[in-house]
């Protein structure tokens, strides 16, 4: 569309009235945009994140919008031909992922919305570029501390598993998923990390996550995913524990909770 490089228009049909839309899409795979339907010119979202997906995580969904894309979802009037945004201090929803704030249109001339489309969907471009700056920016830094938080739980993990005793359950909640680790007998632990049978829809691995397990050596055979592992590898499986819950499942080390033996 007009030379906008991470943005692109379609057109369809719901609900009995037509579609038209732009979205411009962010470093991480979200997608900012507008959409016309009816009357409605709609400033709009759609966050795959699975933090916020669902219609369980409205909430949470319209708190993302408000933290991270404020500026986008409260833009100056003027872009907007001085229209109100509705609803002024919440948001509608389309789940699992669609959040939006609207302007009412009424009787658009065709120049009117070309004019008003290109001027919004400049924003959203200018908003995404702003976006990997600050990321840019901030990436470093964060990953560093991350990395420091993600050693000094593998450190725990394993001086857990290191007192455990054979009826001890050894384990990592983070969120819907969780990983725990059974001795079998003197030699052997037996370690799990949830699979989909357990976990709600919107927290399910997909296709190439359940991939990424098998490749690393975990077991379909069970309800969950399985390994059994030398009890004297306690600091290999704590390492891996945790390396697939941050690389496969995606997990945020701040949601981390471990449990089990300590001194």
């Amino acid at each position: 569309m007009l030379g906008f490089r991470r943005s692109t228009c379609s057109d369809g049909f719901a609900h009995g009235q037509s579609i038209l839309e732009c979205f411009t899409t962010l470093d991480d795979g979200d997608q900012i945009g507008w959409q016309l339907q009816g009357d409605q010119f709609r400033i709009s979202g759609v966050f795959h994140s699975r933090k916020v997906r669902g219609p369980g995580a409205t909430a949470e969904r319209a708190a993302y919008a408000e933290q991270v894309h404020a500026s986008w979802f409260q833009p100056d009037p003027a872009l907007l031909g001085g229209r109100q945004l509705r609803p002024a201090d919440s948001f509608n929803h389309f789940n699992p992922a669609f959040i939006y704030r609207y302007v009412r249109c009424v009787n658009l001339t065709v120049g009117e919305l070309r004019e008003l489309a290109i001027a919004v969907t400049s924003t959203a471009e200018l908003h995404a570029r702003e976006q990997a700056r600050q990321d840019s920016e901030l990436g470093g830094a964060e990953d560093e501390l991350a990395d420091g938080w993600w050693s000094a739980f593998e450190d725990d993990l394993t001086a857990r598993l290191g007192m455990a005793g054979h009826d001890d359950l050894v384990g990592v909640n983070a969120g819907p998923y969780y990983a725990q680790v059974m001795g079998v007998d003197g030699e052997f632990l037996h370690c799990e990390l949830v699979a989909n049978e357990f976990l709600s829809a919107e927290s399910h691995l997909d296709s190439s996550q359940e991939q990424a397990m098998q490749d690393r050596g975990w077991s379909s055979a069970g309800p969950n995913w399985s390994q059994d592992v030398p009890r004297a590898d306690a600091r290999s499986v704590a390492a891996e524990v945790l390396s697939a819950l941050r690389e496969v499942y995606r997990v945020d080390v701040k949601h981390l909770q471990p449990h089990g033996p300590t001194a």
